[in-house]
C-alpha cells in the first residue's frame, strides 16, 4: 500500500480527498440535508392548512355579506310595497270622494257586456274600482265568516234569478244582521268598488237599510 503511494502520489491524494467528499457529503445528508428537507415538508403542510384556513374564512365571509345583502334587498323590497299600498290607498281614498250614484244592475249591464272587447271592458273596470257606491241590492246568499269578513252574494232590486250578481263584503259586526235578512229581501248597501273576476267584489261594505235592526252589534 506504501509502494502504490510512494508511486502513485497525485492519484493516491484524489482518492483521499474524493473519500473525504464523500465522507462529508454523508456527514452533511444525515445531520443537515434530512432534518432540513422534513422542516421544509412540515412548513410546506403549515402553509397548505394556512391557506385552506383562509379560503374557509373567505367563504364564511361571501355568505355573510351575501346573507346581508338579501336582508337588505327584502327590505328594501317589502318598502317598496309598502309604499305601492299607501299610494293605492290614498289614491282610492280620492276616488271614493266620487260617489256612484247608478246602480248595480247599470254596472251589471254594461261590464257583462258581450260585445266588449277586452280593452272595453278593462275600461270600465278602472272607471269603478276605487269608488265609493251607494245601491239598492237584493241579498241572494249569505257566506261563512273566513279571516273576520262575510261574503254576500247580491244582485240588482229588479233580478228574479240573480244570474248576474256581485260580491259585497262585510265586517264581522254585520254578521247578526246579515243572518237576520232573507234570501231576495231588498237592502240599501254602500261599499267601495275593490276588483273584477267572474264579478264585481265590493268591499267596506255597510248595511244602510234593512228592515232589521238599524246598528250593527259585535258578534264574537
Amino acid at each position: 500500500m506504501g509502494n502504490i503511494i510512494s508511486q502513485f502520489p497525485i492519484i493516491s491524494l484524489t482518492l483521499l480527498l474524493i473519500l473525504i467528499a464523500v465522507g462529508l457529503w454523508l456527514w452533511l445528508l444525515h445531520f443537515y440535508l434530512k432534518p432540513h428537507e422534513e422542516k421544509m415538508s412540515v412548513m410546506e403542510q403549515n402553509i397548505e392548512e394556512l391557506r385552506d384556513e383562509v379560503l374557509t374564512m373567505q367563504e364564511r365571509e361571501r355568505k355573510r355579506v351575501q346573507r346581508i345583502s338579501e336582508k337588505r334587498r327584502l327590505l328594501k323590497e317589502k318598502q317598496s310595497i309598502k309604499n305601492v299600498e299607501v299610494s293605492r290607498k290614498v289614491d282610492n281614498k280620492e276616488k271614493a270622494e266620487r260617489l256612484v250614484v247608478n246602480d248595480l244592475q247599470t254596472l251589471l249591464d254594461t261590464w257583462s257586456d258581450k260585445k266588449l272587447t277586452k280593452l272595453q271592458r278593462k275600461n270600465i273596470e278602472d272607471s269603478y274600482i276605487g269608488k265609493k257606491v251607494n245601491w239598492e241590492v237584493k241579498v241572494m246568499s249569505v257566506s261563512e265568516e273566513k279571516n273576520d269578513q262575510i261574503w254576500v252574494t247580491i244582485a240588482p232590486k229588479s233580478a228574479d234569478l240573480g244570474i248576474d250578481s256581485a260580491h259585497a263584503v262585510f265586517d264581522k259586526m254585520f254578521k247578526r244582521r246579515l243572518l237576520d235578512i232573507d234570501n231576495g229581501e231588498v237592502v240599501v248597501i254602500t261599499g267601495i268598488v275593490e276588483r273584477f273576476f267572474l264579478s264585481p267584489v265590493i268591499g267596506d261594505c255597510f248595511l244602510v237599510n234593512s228592515n232589521v235592526a238599524s246598528q250593527p252589534r259585535l258578534v264574537s
